[in-house]
């Protein structure tokens, strides 16, 4: 019983991860013009989301381990609704190369988190070193995460001259 509420869990948590996603990806055009930037100073945007996530993993896996799955992904959550929300206010380039490689972190190790706790096998034993036990994270957890998903996705659609480019 414990294993399927840590699967739902993990799942609240990784759709609203995927809501932020969605929400930030629908703006790399916005973010393209906002900087006048190239195709190649784009990639470079890209590549500091994924260098963000690169860079923390040894880190969270110990994190993890210490804190908590539960605990790791309300708190990885919620730092990362922060990180996505500061995005679109970044009000230089290079600033914003630095927000968006903090925003990938944010979200890697919100994966890893929700991961080790719905999965109570090969995942969670990654991040185990020992005593990792997979709990719960409580509906309230869940709700505020979902909360800070959908404020960021709101906040995104308010925002002057940032609208979808589709």
């Amino acid at each position: 019983m414990v294993l399927g509420k840590a699967r739902l869990a993990a799942m609240s948590v990784l759709f609203c991860n995927g809501v932020i996603y969605a929400s930030w990806g629908t703006h790399v055009p916005t973010i393209k013009d906002k900087f006048d930037l190239s195709d190649a100073n784009l990639s470079l945007s890209m590549l500091s989301v994924a260098l963000g996530g690169i860079l923390i993993m040894a880190w969270a896996g110990r994190w993890i381990a210490r804190v908590g799955s539960a605990s790791a992904s309300v708190k990885s959550a919620l730092l990362l609704s922060l990180a996505a929300f500061g995005i679109l206010l970044m009000p230089e380039y290079a600033l914003l190369l630095f927000w968006l490689a903090l925003y990938g972190a944010m979200s890697a190790v919100n994966d890893v988190a929700a991961n080790s706790q719905g999965a109570g096998g090969p995942i969670a034993q990654l991040v185990r070193c020992g005593s990792l036990r997979v709990a719960t994270i409580s509906i309230t957890d869940r709700r505020c995460i979902f909360a800070s998903a959908l404020t960021v996705a709101k906040f995104w659609r308010a925002v002057p001259g940032a609208a979808p480019a589709w």
